[in-house]
């Protein structure tokens, strides 16, 4: 959630209308956890960051039994750390045995290819994050018990718009990926040219207010944040990427939270080349946020957010068929 231009560096509020929010958040800073290891490398010049949670008696595991399980956070003031301990996806590496990685971009930010942010004066258009990853995998898939064939990557927001410019760019070096709240930056579109068919998860709110369902300019306060595609446009690249049929398996999920104002559907194109898949989360009613997480409500900013699933859950259930 894109929430950082609400406040100066030291923190302090910028906008009335921000000034709850900010408070808010001040108050909800995540507490520092020893259930991660931290680690550094230097890419093109760059001190680069990112986080690992190891599965219980890693150690022991067998040569190439691990999968990767990347995720990347937002572009607000956030890093890898934080990210973790709100999303549930620790929990999931231990019950299911896989590493989580947490990444972090260069101010907070991923350069996705839109060459313009939400956040003012704070250019990253030179920052190679593609470069990055590659340099990331290359170190990650050397530890003896990862499986480099089960490295699968996820993010939401800005780190959503990234993951998608990753299945572009470096499709060979994932099993799948996942974008929540993200669409493909329009920069990037005629370019993206993915060397292997992907499975993608696309989870999207229909009245997300920061990445618009129908596309066009990201706008927020004032802000413009670079031209997105719409979902609609998103799925249709994909899915004739993957050379799917263009008749999709639908389903509506039961709807076990009324209050939050959104049901969810899915669209499920599981007729494509070899075993890639498209499928689509349409989040109705919903907004800028990953469903089910624990984060800060914000409707009249953001609107809402669905707790009829959890998101964490529905991407494993969906990268765990490619194990």
């Amino acid at each position: 959630m894109n929430l950082s231009f609400f406040t100066h560096s030291d923190g302090r509020c910028s906008l009335l209308l921000a000034m709850f929010v900010c408070i808010f958040l001040l108050s909800t800073e995540v507490e520092p956890s020893d259930d991660l290891k931290h680690y550094q490398i230097q890419v093109d010049g760059l001190d680069r960051s990112y986080h690992l949670h190891y599965p219980p008696n890693f150690q022991n595991r067998a040569k190439g039994s691990t999968a990767l399980f990347l995720f990347l956070h937002g572009g607000g003031k956030s890093s890898g750390e934080d990210v973790s301990k709100r999303i549930g996806l620790n929990a999931l590496a231990d019950k299911n045995g896989f590493i989580a990685v947490y990444p972090d971009g260069v101010g907070s930010q991923w350069n996705d290819g839109r060459n313009g942010h939400l956040r003012k004066g704070e250019d990253i258009s030179r920052v190679d994050d593609v470069h990055f990853f590659s340099v990331l995998l290359d170190h990650l898939q050397k530890i003896p018990q990862v499986n480099a064939d089960q490295t699968f990557v996820s993010g939401a927001s800005n780190g959503g718009m990234m993951t998608l410019r990753l299945g572009c760019e470096l499709s060979e070096r994932f099993t799948a990926i996942s974008a929540i709240i993200a669409n493909l930056p329009k920069n990037i579109l005629p370019e993206c040219r993915p060397r292997a068919a992907l499975p993608v998860l696309i989870m999207n709110g229909t009245e997300d207010p920061l990445v618009p369902w129908k596309g066009g300019m990201m706008k927020f306060l004032g802000n413009e944040g670079g031209e997105v595609t719409s979902t609609a446009e998103n799925v249709a690249f994909w899915v004739a990427s993957n050379r799917c049929a263009l008749t999709p398996k639908h389903r509506k999920l039961d709807n076990k939270s009324v209050r939050d104002r959104s049901t969810v559907e899915t669209f499920d194109y599981d007729q494509c080349a070899g075993k890639s898949r498209v499928l689509l989360y349409q989040i109705n009613h919903g907004g800028h946020h990953i469903p089910g997480i624990d984060s800060p409500e914000l409707r009249f900013l953001v609107g809402n957010k669905n707790r009829d699933i959890q998101a964490m859950e529905e991407i494993w259930k969906f990268f765990k068929e490619y194990l």
